[in-house]
């Protein structure tokens, strides 16, 4: 599940929300929501965490893609 937190322009957390809900190996993320939500919270800077429930530490290529 990616969570976006969202930073002013002295990073502190303003806020941050769960957009995406998947499966327990697949969870579509949009771009455009994101950006979306950063300028509604009038963000300077996003951070965008996952967990992989598998464990897996090593970023997927999805991952690479995405970042």
């Amino acid at each position: 599940m990616p969570l976006p937190l969202y930073l002013n322009n002295q990073n502190q957390l303003i806020a941050g929300e769960t957009l995406f809900t998947g499966t327990i190996n697949r969870t579509e993320v949009h771009p455009r929501e994101v950006i979306k939500h950063a300028l509604y919270h009038n963000a300077a800077a996003v951070v965008l965490a996952h967990n992989h429930p598998s464990g897996e530490v090593t970023p997927s290529k999805a991952d690479r893609l995405i970042t």
